[in-house]
């Protein structure tokens, strides 16, 4: 039997292993068998000494600062006999991107900005002609 995975989680049972069962007739019976979670953990999770330094660094100190992605980010890893997914908790905001949310200071200062740009265009226009 050929597939994509080594191990099916099914929610609220747990870890299954496919396998492929000859029976008399020359067909094959196609199922699931239930294995232990430790063994398919084993299978799936990168061991940390293979993981990339960054995300070895989290696993030994709780963080990491990049200014990058991490290669292996959201991947099940393995350390001292835990299971670890090293994951962002902040994101950088890009140039030109509207802020999230606004302070009402922001907002008076904004207001206040727009007033004296109209204000001026105004005074400009009268002064041309």
């Amino acid at each position: 039997m050929r597939s994509g995975y080594q191990y099916v989680y099914v929610w609220g049972e747990g870890f299954h292993e496919p396998v492929g069962r000859d029976l008399a007739n020359d067909s094959v019976e196609y199922g699931l068998d239930m294995v232990a979670r430790s063994e398919a953990l084993t299978w799936v999770a990168t061991e940390s000494r293979d993981a990339s330094p960054g995300a070895r660094e989290a696993l030994e100190t709780g963080r990491y600062r990049a200014s990058d992605r991490l290669d292996d980010a959201d991947e099940l890893l393995a350390h001292d006999g835990s299971y670890y997914v090293v994951t962002a908790t902040s994101y950088e905001s890009h140039a030109g991107e509207p802020p999230e949310g606004a302070t009402p200071l922001e907002w008076g200062v904004m207001v206040v900005g727009a007033g004296f740009a109209l204000r001026g265009q105004r005074l400009r226009g009268r002064a041309d002609t």
